[in-house]
């Protein structure tokens, strides 16, 4: 019978076996000293050698269940099993990781082999399973459900500078990079709350010397941090005479063109985002964005019972405005809270 075969081998048991020769994967040829058992096996073992030879078994301390017993190296009557029934668990540990060949019967080498074949077999093993999409799509979601649903811990407890700011860090570092590749004009963001999120994009403005903000919310705060690169309107995002303030600035910037990014993070609302997405992407320049945030909301992956919102929105503006595609390269860390919310302006007005 193969040694594959035998319920008193463990897979780990089988590897050591085949990384000394002792035994063929193909032919399941036995150890000609003794068969190797683990866990309860070994333990019914101890037992019934112990009655055949108790005098010889009385020499040895009974083996711990934990450790892995050691393989004889030539014949029957060098074998011995090393004892740590009376340690502790840290000086199991410690004896463990460092049995001297002598007493493990086996060379550092072959442990060394042992663990590159563990590794690999692991690494491919994963490997294997991320390439699934199904699986894959699976982990982010659960992970983005986790965040989400633990904001006192993560999105409700990040600053930036000491300024709240509700926004996830992956998106953040997307924004810096989108700054510094399009250094834009003038940056207009519909939604500021504490001032957090238009306080990090007027300081990553500061950074690279070039660019403005302008951020827009029906309820002004006298706590918001000030920058000499962020102006503050105060009304609806959707208010013609503030859309129409937005676009004198833009004129008024300090370019023949003024290239322009747009945020949308107000009112959640698919009617209120669809009417921004109508109103502000004509202000867009080709090679720009219109990012509209929090599409992950009403169950993309999480509060699925919010309703009809920003994803929602983004699917009537695009069925009805081929001027923007979707850019999934800017969703590359997994975890977004716009998915399908990068829309890249890829035709002129």
């Amino acid at each position: 019978m193969p040694l594959l075969a035998s319920r008193y081998v463990s897979q780990g048991d089988f590897l050591r076996l085949i990384s000394t020769g002792s035994c063929s994967p193909t032919t399941g040829a036995r150890d000609p000293v003794r068969r190797v058992r683990s866990g309860r096996s070994r333990e019914r073992a101890w037992v019934a050698r112990r009655a055949r030879d108790p005098e010889r078994c009385a020499v040895h301390r009974r083996p711990e269940a934990r450790l892995s017993q050691p393989i004889a190296t030539q014949n029957r009557s060098s074998c011995s099993l090393i004892s740590c029934a009376s340690r502790t668990r840290r000086e199991r540990a410690g004896i463990a990781s460092n049995r001297t060949r002598e007493q493990t019967g086996l060379p550092s080498k072959i442990f060394a082999n042992q663990s590159a074949l563990y590794h690999r077999g692991r690494y491919a093993l994963y490997r294997r399973l991320i390439h699934q999409d199904s699986i894959r799509n699976a982990i982010v979601k659960e992970f983005h459900r986790l965040y989400y649903n633990t904001r006192s811990r993560t999105w409700r407890n990040t600053r930036w500078l000491g300024v709240p700011i509700i926004k996830c860090p992956f998106d953040l570092w997307i924004y810096q990079e989108i700054l510094f590749e399009l250094r834009p004009d003038v940056v207009v963001e519909c939604g500021t709350s504490k001032g957090g999120s238009a306080y990090f994009l007027s300081s990553m403005c500061e950074l690279l010397g070039h660019g403005h903000v302008i951020t827009i919310d029906l309820y002004p705060k006298p706590s918001r941090p000030q920058h000499e690169r962020l102006t503050y309107l105060s009304g609806s995002s959707t208010d013609p005479q503030i859309v129409g303030e937005v676009a004198r600035r833009i004129r008024d910037a300090d370019a023949e063109s003024a290239s322009v990014l747009v945020l949308l993070d107000s009112d959640h609302s698919r009617e209120h985002v669809l009417d921004e997405l109508r109103a502000y992407s004509p202000l867009v320049t080709p090679g720009s964005y219109v990012i509209v945030e929090d599409t992950n909301l009403n169950g993309h992956p999480v509060w699925p019972d919010f309703g009809p919102g920003p994803m929602e929105a983004v699917d009537i503006f695009l069925s009805e405005n081929d001027d923007f595609v979707i850019d999934a390269s800017r969703e590359k860390f997994y975890l977004t809270w716009n998915p399908r919310g990068y829309l890249k302006r890829v035709k002129a007005p």
